[in-house]
């Protein structure tokens, strides 16, 4: 009898577990599984709370501290430099000017500045000079004022106002120059400045009579234009000075390096003038 009762035992035993295992068969276990305990030591770890070391050289917020500042730009003080003409010789730093005349030896002075892409010159005196240039005479009043155009080492000044003739001042670093003593076949004497460029560009010439007289040309004027004539001839083109408007062409028949030949021939408000001269090279 016990021996039947424990076999029964058994079963039911067994009949149980197997109903629970089929019960479960299928169904996905969702209990959160705790994460495995770190095991690194935390006791040296930085407290992320703290605020970060403002000597960091690392720390972001002293990255814009410890930049250069940005460089103040230079301002652009526009041509800067001594040029000449035929007549005289122009000085320009950042703030000043200085005009010297070889004409009658006399100098023009004053404050000059460059803005706006324009050369400005003013608080000068025009009446210190005998020949006072034409680029300040198109300003009596001040301020001269110009457009500056630098090609090598010319430099070109293109007045900001209408002028008649469209004329520009022409400066150079060098100026090639020479002289010439003329002589009229009635004895009259003019003494010319013939002024070039170092590459053999005509910049400008003038002539002064020599002794105090008119009837070669006139008291004194400047060559404009060197052009070529018949064969091998060249013409100078004059334009003369003072009140009375002349104009005359100067041809050079023959002309070495120490002496030329020609004629001359124009006229001015009263009388038409022509006749021959003969010139040497003068130093």
């Amino acid at each position: 009898m016990k021996t039947r009762f424990t076999v029964l035992l058994s079963l039911i035993s067994f009949s149980g577990c197997r109903t629970m295992n089929d019960g479960n068969k299928g169904r996905v276990d969702t209990a959160t599984v705790p994460a495995p305990a770190d095991t690194e030591d935390t006791a040296n770890r930085p407290d992320p709370t703290d605020s970060a070391d403002p000597a960091d050289p690392a720390d972001p917020a002293d990255s814009g501290d410890s930049a250069a500042p940005e460089p103040v730009p230079e301002e652009d003080p526009g041509p800067v430099g001594t040029w000449s003409t035929c007549k005289g010789t122009l000085s320009r730093t950042a703030t000043t000017f200085t005009w010297n005349s070889e004409i009658d030896s006399c100098s023009i002075e004053g404050a000059s500045t460059f803005e706006d892409g324009l050369v400005s010159m003013h608080g000068y005196t025009l009446d210190t000079c005998e020949d006072t240039p034409w680029w300040l005479k198109l300003f009596p009043e001040g301020p001269a004022t110009y457009q500056p155009l630098v090609i090598g080492d010319r430099l070109t000044l293109v007045p900001t106002i209408p002028v008649p003739t469209g004329r520009v001042l022409h400066l150079e670093k060098t100026v090639v120059v020479k002289y010439w003593n003329l002589v009229s076949n009635e004895g009259d004497t003019n003494d010319i400045k013939m002024c070039w460029t170092p590459d053999g560009l005509f910049m400008e010439g003038h002539y002064r009579n020599t002794n105090d007289s008119t009837n070669f040309i006139s008291d004194a004027g400047i060559i404009t234009e060197v052009l070529p004539g018949i064969g091998d001839a060249i013409n100078w083109s004059a334009r003369c000075w003072g009140d009375c408007p002349c104009s005359a062409i100067m041809t050079i028949d023959n002309k070495t390096e120490t002496t030329l030949d020609g004629r001359y021939h124009g006229s001015n408000c009263v009388r038409t003038f022509e006749g021959t001269f003969t010139g040497t090279a003068t130093p």
